[in-house]
């Protein structure tokens, strides 16, 4: 691991123990002595042989609590579409539409039939999914 990431994990361990809940997640995994230990090697002229190995181990900790990335959240990030709107069915709606599909636009259905302003031919319904 190169320093700056090290500096890196250092910098979010000071950090969680500012916000005052990192100490909570570790009793709640049952690994405040992981805790003790990196911040005594953190402390002037602590023992760090363990530091990097104690890190990994508490960020599998902070993951598998459900943070995601553990000490360090990961730079990128992905779009991934809910779930629920890819399953579920989509509500259909009917509007006016071009008669030949010329263009995509649409209007809601109310009052009497438009006409295509380009063609002058009256609009038609079609169904389409919101």
């Amino acid at each position: 691991m190169s320093m700056s990431q090290l500096a890196r994990r250092i910098a979010a361990v000071c950090r969680e123990m500012e916000r005052d809940d990192l100490r909570e997640i570790v009793a709640e995994r049952d690994a405040g002595a992981l805790l003790d230990r990196i911040l005594a090697a953190l402390a002037p002229g602590g023992d760090t042989t363990t530091l990097e190995r104690d890190l990994d181990d508490l960020d599998a900790h902070l993951v598998a609590y459900g943070i995601p990335g553990g000490l360090v959240p990961p730079r990128w990030r992905a779009y991934r579409p809910s779930p629920v709107a890819a399953d579920g069915p989509r509500p259909k709606i009917t509007v006016w539409a071009c008669p030949t599909a010329s263009c995509a636009r649409w209007l809601p259905v109310a009052g009497a039939v438009p006409r295509c302003s380009v063609r002058d031919v009256p609009l038609v319904e079609k169904e389409i999914s919101a």
